[in-house]
């Protein structure tokens, strides 16, 4: 028996002032009054947070074999597996949404503040990290010290042999190697430090990314291109770790550094020395800043011609059997290496600009060195300066080029970090556009009835708000050959209104485009109405959680979306703690267990991409069985049978109608003959309803719109069953015919009555 767990409460999660903190924080008040209006970053809570409103006292295991029985309330919680336990508040992720992308260093350093209020260890972490690099510092300077002392000592000793000299030449140079050994210490024990760290604050970044995404509405992703997304949200994770590291790690330590050099130079030496070497570390950040400026427009250039690339490579390879079956892998080569063609003049412009930076960077760094060691000789020579101290001089410089060169690499690698975290802001400050009402409270169902009042609905447009979406939105156009201007919303429902009573169907049918499809996405909040109500057993759904919704409504679409994992993870993706039994038990009610059991590995079977590896009428019955697994009150169908063939449709359609045996159906239906028994059928035209009634009224009413569907599609089905079965016979209008006459007419002409028939 699966343990049951609660989720921590809201108040048990770590908060802040709205104003004053914009990371992991319910929404503030202007943003529940008018989510949209919010142009800054959604404040959304994280995935556990929102389930968090899902209490019970107990769970509750229906008797059924499959717990397919529907939920009487949507407020029971998750079940579990045994073993595992709720989220420690240790672990929990805070939601990563900085208000401005302009300020993205400071939202960033508000993050990791807010990081280190909330996880302590980080802070803990990060603090000893600093300390050691300090250590590192202050014990590296006395490397040129000592390496002078073993010198100047070793020359002595070489002009007045002593024990005593040899004995100070003997202990500088295990001190020397001491301190080297020191200094490597405290850089790795930091890096291992600092390890966990940074990977809590990657997981964190990366998750609240992936949390954000799916809180988008679907206008995003139907707009947005898969694999140039996936890109942004990689690079753009990646770099802000980047940053902290380069900003915290390199730049802190380098100028510290620095810092010391010259103060030893100013008191061991002369002013003159330190001017040299500040002139020369000015010059050589000028020359970097300049070249990189450069070199930051080219890279953003390759960012987006690399995102262009990686959408156009997914898109192929997602779409590799058609490239197949056209033969059209040649022409889909050369869209690609017309990407290609601009990433490599990108990349050798790029190229060119890493050679002059490095170039001047060396010659700077150079020149300032031969000028300290030109000036040191002279004081050899003077007597003023001993050769011990010219190695130190040489040595400290040497010592301070080598950050001072990783610094050079390390602005690289933060302006390019910074350019992917700002695509990464970019997609994140999106608002989520639909969010739950601050009231919000689960459905509780009770039959489930559904009401559809007056609702109306538009397409929204196209957001061009967002640089990186208009970015993605231009390239289809281009590749599309549309126009650049806002598409017109589009009505898609227009004061459409029905009533579903509890434990009955209702089909939806008309043309395509007549607005099926948009009322069952409406029911899950897919999209937001325009105007009208939605009711659940007399519950309006924009007051409800969306998570409570989606879990009394259960969805079996037309083109099922699996998983590249088994079958058995596919078919407990409609409730992830259910056991092995209840899985194979949900399998044979969808009438598909037979057909796992033929295969190789059974419920191990990979489905491959999208499902690929199983024919469209498997795929349709795994998404039966998610439904029956889920257990829903609440069973939509969208035109679940229609891309299938006739002996495949029956045997879907007779899962379906097990599936639907006390619950409330909504049923989209394209063929006609699959919804003979359903209790009401309402015709759509343009997103109106034209006509309602039972399938017997509307099919015996003169001129009517479904009669003339229903004609039409009997018509074309006797037309390709004839072709396909000669020895069929059937009669019309006092007429004979047979499929062979029918071939002999060229397949159908005869049915068109333009071939008088035989015999």
């Amino acid at each position: 028996m699966s343990a049951c767990v609660n989720f921590p409460p809201l108040s048990a999660l770590p908060t802040a002032n709205s104003l004053k903190c914009v990371l992991f924080l319910t929404p503030s008040p202007l943003l529940r009054s008018n989510p949209r209006s919010f142009n800054s970053w959604s404040a959304v809570r994280p995935v556990h947070q929102r389930v968090s409103r899902i209490n019970s006292s107990s769970c509750r295991r229906s008797q059924h074999p499959i717990v397919a029985t529907p939920r009487a309330t949507a407020a029971q919680p998750a079940q579990v597996e045994t073993g595992k336990q709720p989220t420690k508040q240790s672990d929990s992720l805070p939601k990563f949404s900085p208000r401005l992308a302009q300020s993205s260093l400071s939202a960033l350093a508000q993050y990791y503040a807010t990081l280190c209020r909330t996880q302590p260890f980080i802070a803990t972490r990060l603090v000893f990290s600093i300390i050691s690099i300090i250590a590192s510092k202050l014990i590296g300077i006395t490397v040129p010290f000592l390496f002078k002392r073993i010198i100047d000592t070793l020359m002595q000793h070489s002009t007045h042999p002593s024990p005593q000299t040899f004995h100070l030449a003997v202990t500088a140079i295990l001190l020397h190697g001491a301190a080297r050994m020191l200094v490597s210490v405290s850089h790795e024990l930091r890096s291992c430090v600092f390890a966990k760290a940074g990977q809590r604050v990657g997981r964190s970044i990366t998750a609240a990314s992936f949390a954000h995404l799916h809180s988008l509405e679907m206008a995003f992703h139907n707009t947005a291109r898969t694999g140039a997304i996936t890109r942004v949200v990689d690079r753009g994770t990646r770099s802000v770790l980047t940053i902290f590291r380069g900003l915290i790690f390199a730049f802190m330590p380098t100028l510290f550094e620095l810092l010391l050099v010259c103060g030893v130079l100013f008191a061991r030496f002369s002013i003159w020395y330190v001017s040299v070497v500040l002139v020369t570390f000015a010059l050589f950040i000028w020359w970097t800043l300049f070249v990189n400026d450069k070199l930051g427009k080219v890279r953003m250039e390759m960012n987006t011609v690399e995102n262009d690339a990686s959408a156009k490579l997914t898109d192929s390879l997602f779409n590799a059997e058609a490239v197949k079956s056209f033969d059209n892998a040649e022409y889909e080569l050369q869209r690609y290496d017309k990407v290609l063609v601009k990433y490599e003049q990108k990349s050798i412009e790029n190229e060119w600009y890493y050679a002059a930076l490095n170039f001047g960077q060396g010659f700077i760094y150079t020149a300032g060195l031969t000028l300290v060691l030109l000036q040191a000789a002279q004081g050899v020579v003077a007597g003023t300066t001993t050769v011990g101290s010219v190695v130190m001089l040489a040595t400290m410089l040497q010592q301070l080029w080598v950050p001072l060169n990783f610094l050079g690499w390390q602005y690289r690698e933060v302006k390019q970090s910074l350019i992917d975290m700002q695509n990464l802001f970019d997609v994140l400050k999106r608002s989520t556009g639909i969010v739950d009402a601050p009231d919000a409270t689960d459905i509780e169902i009770d039959g489930g009835e559904i009401v559809f009042d007056n609702v109306t609905f538009e397409y929204p447009e196209p957001d061009e708000s967002l640089k990186f979406t208009r970015k993605l939105q231009e390239e289809k156009r281009e590749e599309n050959g549309t126009s650049s201007s806002k598409d017109h919303r589009r009505v898609a429902l227009n004061r459409l209104s029905f009533r579903v009573p509890p434990g009955k169907s209702l089909a939806l049918v008309g043309s395509s485009g007549s607005g099926k499809s948009t009322a069952t996405r409406l029911l899950t909040r897919l999209y937001d109405l325009t105007s009208g109500r939605i009711l659940i057993d007399g519950q309006d759904i924009s007051k409800a959680s969306m998570q409570s919704l989606r879990r009394v409504v259960g969805t079996v679409p037309q083109d099922t979306s699996l998983f590249n994992d088994t079958i058995a993870y596919n078919i407990r993706y409609g409730r992830p703690s259910a056991t092995d039994e209840e899985v194979v038990a949900a399998a044979k009610a969808a009438s598909v267990h037979d057909v796992i059991m033929r295969t190789t590995h059974g419920y191990d079977t990979i489905v491959g991409e999208r499902g690929v590896r199983l024919s469209g009428g498997e795929r349709q019955r795994l998404s039966v069985a998610r439904a029956f697994l889920k257990g829903s009150q609440i069973i939509v169908e969208d035109e679940s049978t229609s891309a299938l063939d006739t002996l495949t449709e029956l045997e879907v359609s007779k899962a379906l109608q097990r599936l639907g045996v006390n619950r409330t159906r909504i049923i989209v239906a394209h063929r006609l003959s699959t919804i003979m028994n359903v209790d009401h059928v309402v015709v759509l035209k343009e997103g109106r309803k034209v006509e309602e009634g039972t399938f017997s009224e509307l099919i015996q009413k003169k001129n009517g719109i479904f009669k003339d569907m229903w004609e039409r599609q009997q018509k074309k089905d006797e037309e390709d069953a004839l072709i396909d079965a000669p020895e069929l016979v059937f009669e019309r209008n006092g007429i004979r015919y047979n499929g062979e006459s029918t071939r002999r007419a060229e397949g159908g002409d005869l049915l068109r009555g333009e071939v008088p028939p035989r015999g």
